[in-house]
């Protein structure tokens, strides 16, 4: 085929990120992935220096770890007695 033929991949060039970035892209992914990233991705280099958030630094991971909403409110329909409300499905069979 000669020169004329064009290769259907084109190398692409390097992507130059920085840690936070990094941890932003991929998920808010850990110090330690971030720094396996290079091994497994190809055609990532990460920028020397700068950390990667944790902890109180990224709010978006401080929300994902939360486990309960503590509410200080009290509940707008306190109970009176057991079973004074009960709430059926009723469904209908076809």
């Amino acid at each position: 085929y000669g020169d004329w033929v064009k290769p259907l991949v084109a190398p692409k060039k390097p992507l130059w990120v920085n840690r936070s970035e990094a941890h932003r892209i991929w998920g808010h992914a850990s110090a330690e992935a971030i720094e396996h990233l290079p091994e497994a991705v190809e055609g990532l280099e990460l920028i020397p220096g700068g950390t990667v958030p944790g902890g109180a630094d990224c709010s978006v991971c401080v929300k994902a770890k939360l486990m309960q909403i503590i509410s200080r409110r009290p509940p707008t329909d306190p109970v009176q007695r057991p079973f004074y409300r009960v709430l059926l499905d009723l469904v209908q069979l076809l």
